[in-house]
């Protein structure tokens, strides 16, 4: 019998972060999952900023349209629950453009999709489709949608010429959250569109009840939303009427290298089926990050920033282990980070180091000590160290450190032979 998968559990790192403290403060009235309820506001605060707000990377500039789809089975995600609590907050929060430009539901045809961005006379949208597995089994009847949806995630020009239409969307900028039960993202994911770069522009987020609200007689949210909205307009207006480039301090970029960076390709090296995740998480982790100053008003990006997105990106590519089982687990890299996490001595309940030998019991003396070394240079966070001689050759140990600093003993242990 197949051992069923642990649900995902998110770092509460995910959370600091503006947003995370917006979702932390409706929380309590939500059944939904708070994970939901943030990335629902920061996906409209993404959109209501516009196209000029960018953050600057070594090839360039990017644009911030953030897209996330909330993967929860049917009355046990509580996905509408979420839309309950955030949507008052967006409409409030941002009234003039989120009476025109927030869209429920969105057109699956090539036309229908540029129409609807022409016909409210802006490139910048919020789309909420509840419906999203319906929207994707429409969409593949005509293959435009899905170069569109590509074109517009990226914030290249779109064009549309038939012999009935000519139009054009020269800077498109779309916010956009999408609801679907786990067995239809698993049909949506494993689609052509899927590998061919479309949905995978996606984070998927899983999503379930979280706790359980009075239908009757429950508390009034009205002054929460209020207050919420309000700060989620100061914030949208600072970024959108600041319109800045977001940097990232070489301090930070370096650290981003060192630790950020590796973590991230970590999560899906070694898997053929999460490696169209790959290039898509790590610029989510710098748009979610610039997200994240824009919205405590800095310019630039801190280290505290990407902690945070990180833990989020991670979150998200757990969501697709746990609703996707042809992906087959956890990588080598995860397998052993998930080792030295448990590896808990039951007296003092502290974490101990392991050795290598142990750690290849872990994952498999059929893996190769290559491999080993190659998924430990995808972990930063873990250090090794010589052990304790028992007379013979010194065993390599293996131990999670809060910060890695480069020490003689580990450049030489860097590649254990």
């Amino acid at each position: 019998m197949a051992t069923k998968k642990a649900t995902p559990v998110i770092d509460e790192t995910a959370f600091d972060n503006p947003f995370g403290d917006l979702a932390e403060a409706l929380d309590p009235y939500c059944e939904g999952a708070k994970v939901g309820v943030m990335v629902t506001l920061m996906s409209a605060f993404s959109a209501y900023i516009g196209p000029e707000v960018r953050v600057e990377t070594g090839r360039g500039t990017s644009p911030l349209a953030c897209w996330f789809v909330l993967v929860g089975v049917s009355g046990k995600g509580r996905k509408g629950a979420t839309a309950r609590a955030s949507m008052p907050v967006i409409k409030n929060g941002f009234k003039a453009w989120g009476a025109a430009h927030v869209i429920h539901g969105f057109q699956a045809t090539g036309l229908g999709f540029m129409t609807t961005l022409t016909e409210h006379r802006s490139s910048s949208l919020f789309v909420i489709e509840e419906e999203m597995d319906t929207f994707v089994a429409n969409a593949k009847r005509d293959v435009k949608v899905g170069v569109y949806l590509r074109k517009a995630w990226d914030g290249e020009a779109i064009t549309h010429k038939t012999a009935k239409a000519d139009m054009e969307v020269s800077n498109p900028h779309i916010g956009f959250i999408g609801h679907v039960q786990p067995k239809n993202w698993g049909a949506i994911s494993g689609s052509k569109d899927a590998t061919g770069g479309t949905y995978n522009r996606f984070l998927a987020v899983y999503v379930e009840k979280s706790k359980r609200v009075p239908v009757f007689g429950g508390p009034d949210t009205t002054e929460v939303v209020r207050a919420a909205a309000e700060q989620l307009q100061r914030l949208g207006f600072w970024a959108r009427e600041t319109q800045p480039v977001v940097k990232v301090p070489a301090e930070v970029a370096a650290r981003f290298e060192e630790h950020h960076r590796p973590v991230c390709e970590g999560l899906t090296e070694d898997n053929e089926a999460l490696s169209e995740m790959a290039e898509r998480a790590l610029a989510y982790m710098i748009r979610i990050s610039a997200l994240y100053a824009l919205a405590d008003r800095r310019t630039e990006i801190t280290v505290e920033d990407l902690d945070s997105a990180l833990a989020l990106i991670k979150y998200s590519v757990d969501s697709v282990r746990y609703v996707l089982p042809e992906t087959g687990g956890e990588s080598l890299s995860q397998k052993i980070l998930h080792a030295l996490e448990d590896n808990i001595d039951m007296e003092s309940m502290e974490r101990v180091p392991m050795s290598m030998t142990e750690v290849w019991d872990v994952v498999g003396r059929n893996v190769k000590l290559v491999e080993i070394n190659r998924a430990l240079g995808q972990l930063p966070q873990v250090e090794r160290f010589k052990g304790e001689s028992s007379g013979g050759r010194p065993p390599i140990m293996l131990r999670l450190v809060e910060e890695t600093e480069e020490t003689e003993e580990a450049e030489e242990l860097e590649t254990v032979a």
